[in-house]
């Protein structure tokens, strides 16, 4: 597990989260109250590199356990700090992916803000998400306000019913890895591929990592830790590879 679980930070304080449920699944649903939780390796670990996750779940849940807990389990021994967003769902906001971009753009502030504390360095901050949490970071690079992100790990990358052309990259767009399984019918692999072509194009370093087996779920992690299909050297190779002076 983790070395550290540090106290959650509200994201919008004053917000109301009497209405959030937890299944024994650990999917969390009705998120009013958007939270920051960092899971911090270990003193000595960390060279100050930190993965945002933002877990998926079609914007209406978030897979907690499966994309956060045991992702963090896995991460924080080889030194990386694992900055959680629980952002905010439909129901019951009627803005969605709004309110949750509104929520990442807070985080990404507040991870600066905690660097020194948490022991990250802001320009070496990572976005991680899964299906819709990768849609989630997708749509912020292509937001004026699309910065903040040393690099994108797009994981089975939702498309969220819009064609490629629909999401207009800012260039330059972070260095980014997109993970996805041939055999996923949610997240098309033809959507990542045009979506790298789309970062290339930009200007961006784009890496595309696929995989032929597993459906939609095959990069959660189960409960023994380790996910169906193990993407994870690839991430991990890909975050080695960064420029030296990142």
């Amino acid at each position: 597990m983790p070395a550290t679980d540090p106290p959650a930070i509200p994201l919008r304080p004053g917000a109301d989260p009497a209405a959030e449920a937890v299944d024994p699944n650990g999917l969390v649903t009705r998120v009013s109250a958007p939270l920051l939780i960092p899971f911090l390796a270990a003193d000595g670990r960390s060279d100050g590199t930190a993965i945002l996750v933002c877990p998926g779940g079609g914007y209406g849940l978030l897979d907690w356990q499966s994309h956060v807990v045991r992702l963090a389990a896995r991460l924080n021994p080889l030194g990386l700090a694992v900055l959680a967003l629980r952002y905010r769902t439909a129901p019951p906001s009627t803005r969605v992916p709004d309110d949750a971009l509104d929520d990442l753009h807070a985080a990404i502030r507040l991870a600066s803000v905690h660097a020194a504390a948490w022991r990250i360095r802001p320009d070496r901050l990572i976005g991680l998400g899964f299906s819709a949490g990768a849609n989630l970071l997708l749509r912020h690079v292509c937001t004026p306000d699309g910065s903040g992100l040393a690099g994108l790990a797009l994981l089975c990358l939702w498309p969220h019913g819009q064609p490629v052309e629909a999401y207009r990259l800012r260039p330059p767009p972070p260095r980014t890895l997109l993970c996805v399984s041939e055999a996923d019918p949610v997240a098309p692999v033809a959507f990542s591929r045009g979506i790298d072509a789309a970062l290339r194009a930009a200007g961006g370093d784009s890496t595309l990592a696929t995989f032929a087996q597993g459906g939609h779920l095959a990069f959660n992690f189960r409960p023994d830790g380790t996910p169906e299909v193990d993407w994870t050297p690839a991430f991990l190779a890909w975050l080695a590879a960064r420029p030296a002076a990142a």
